[in-house]
């Protein structure tokens, strides 16, 4: 009854957030799992405290608990009565449906010990397998056949209709493939390009005259991770308060941002704090790129690849409430708002 017996009881003291609003569970502590539901029905009390030292309990309620909490008891269901009528299904719609008479004098022939005796005649012919291998050629024992006519010591690749040879680089070089095709590089950043493979991820951009940080005698750039963020979508912030001042937009200015939200929150979970804490491929200096730098990354998010169609956080903080995102499927490279609360991909960049 709404005064009965107490089974059960726990204290909690959340806070509120901006909207006067809190979200609690009931049932974490100890001795909820040993309420016997099936035994009567139960009420449930709430006394709320909101003057300090929260010892004086000003709001009360009690409520009869309903039908959700027995499903719990029919886990353990005491007893079933009448009759269970079970009939097997028909799996007309099943793949099982094709399966041949032939088709199992196959399966049987397969099964058991490998003595020997088992007829693949039926599944590949012989004729099939020597055509096959009459096309390859093996020029050293314990290596890949290679297309007939090789060359020892050349290197093919299938370019979606023949075998092309790749012309022999010079030592020291290395390979790279460019729009699918192989060219030999000597890894000098001026021989690379977007979309390349470089200290730990993919070449995003070059800085151009004009950029922060240009140097029209050394190369500079983004690289940004080869894949987003395990966690999935993250969060900017877990709630909507606390201005951290990180406001840069420039190309250039999204480790400053990382860096002051990193100030303001601390070790909170959240889309700047993956990037700060991540180490890809032998490189730790990763942060949440700024508005301007996750821009160059849609622009040339084909190249780069990896990415997923919906919207992903940047570094630029808006206002209190609100951060720029970017979304990479409409083809629009405007600048979305949204609250920090948000959960949104992330691409973690670094730069060279």
């Amino acid at each position: 009854s709404p005064t009965g017996t107490v089974v059960y009881t726990e204290t909690q003291t959340p806070t509120t957030n901006a909207y006067g609003l809190i979200s609690i569970e009931i049932g974490g502590e100890t001795g909820f799992d040993a309420i016997n539901w099936g035994a009567n029905i139960y009420f449930i009390e709430t006394k709320t405290a909101v003057v300090a030292p929260l010892t004086t309990y000003t709001i009360t309620g009690a409520n009869q608990l309903l039908s959700v909490p027995y499903a719990l008891n029919a886990k353990t269901a005491e007893s079933i009565t009448g009759t269970i009528t079970e009939t097997d299904p028909v799996y007309s719609g099943s793949q099982a449906a094709n399966i041949t008479a032939n088709d199992i004098t196959k399966l049987s022939n397969l099964s058991g010990t490998n003595t020997g005796d088992q007829d693949l005649s039926g599944l590949v012919t012989t004729s099939a397998v020597t055509t096959a291998l009459n096309l390859k050629v093996d020029k050293e024992a314990g290596k890949d056949l290679a297309p007939n006519g090789t060359v020892a010591g050349q290197m093919h690749y299938w370019n979606g209709t023949s075998w092309v040879t790749v012309a022999a680089g010079i030592n020291g070089q290395i390979l790279k493939y460019k729009n699918g095709v192989p060219t030999w590089s000597d890894g000098n950043i001026n021989d690379l390009s977007i979309g390349d493979s470089y200290q730990g991820g993919i070449i995003a951009y070059f800085l151009v005259s004009g950029d922060p940080g240009y140097n029209v005698n050394v190369r500079h750039g983004l690289i940004a991770a080869d894949a987003d963020s395990e966690l999935g979508s993250i969060n900017w912030h877990i709630s909507n308060d606390g201005v951290t001042g990180a406001t840069g937009t420039a190309i250039g200015t999204g480790n400053a941002n990382t860096n002051a939200i990193i100030a303001l929150y601390g070790e909170e979970e959240n889309a700047a704090r993956y990037c700060y804490d991540l180490v890809r491929n032998g490189y730790s200096d990763w942060y949440l790129p700024s508005k301007d730098e996750l821009t160059k990354l849609y622009i040339n998010k084909v190249a780069i690849g990896g990415f997923d169609n919906p919207v992903y956080w940047s570094s630029t903080e808006t206002g209190l409430l609100e951060a720029f995102s970017l979304y990479f499927y409409d083809g629009s490279i405007e600048p979305n708002m949204y609250f920090k609360t948000n959960t949104l991909l992330v691409r973690a960049i670094r730069s060279f």
